[in-house]
């Protein structure tokens, strides 16, 4: 996920940043969760996680996230529910988004912190 989307999206002229701050157009913005994960994890459990936490599921019901994010129309349904029950309203911090790659996979170091 890292060197196949992550690091292609945020690529800049400089280096590279973190895919976050692309999607905040480099605003700082304050999180509500902060989410981390086993590296062994696929990294389709940790999105139903956090969506199952962003409908305000609790337990084990990820498992059931992800298997409809896998299934046709899924993601676009959780969207809707999302929506409908004020879940994308919640910001979170999760490592593969929020810390530059471009420093470990590319080999180079990104912008200079500010």
């Amino acid at each position: 996920v890292v060197r196949q989307a992550i690091v292609p999206l945020s690529r800049t002229d400089a280096g590279g940043c973190a895919l976050a701050t692309v999607w905040v157009e480099g605003r700082p913005v304050l999180a509500h969760r902060m989410v981390t994960h086993c590296w062994s994890n696929k990294f389709s459990d940790l999105m139903a996680a956090v969506v199952a936490d962003g409908l305000g599921l609790s337990g084990s019901y990820y498992s059931n996230i992800a298997i409809r994010l896998a299934e046709p129309g899924g993601v676009d349904g959780s969207r809707r529910d999302l929506g409908s029950r004020g879940g994308l309203t919640i910001m979170y911090w999760v490592c593969a988004f929020s810390i530059n790659q471009h420093p470990n996979k590319c080999g180079g170091f990104g912008l200079a912190p500010q």
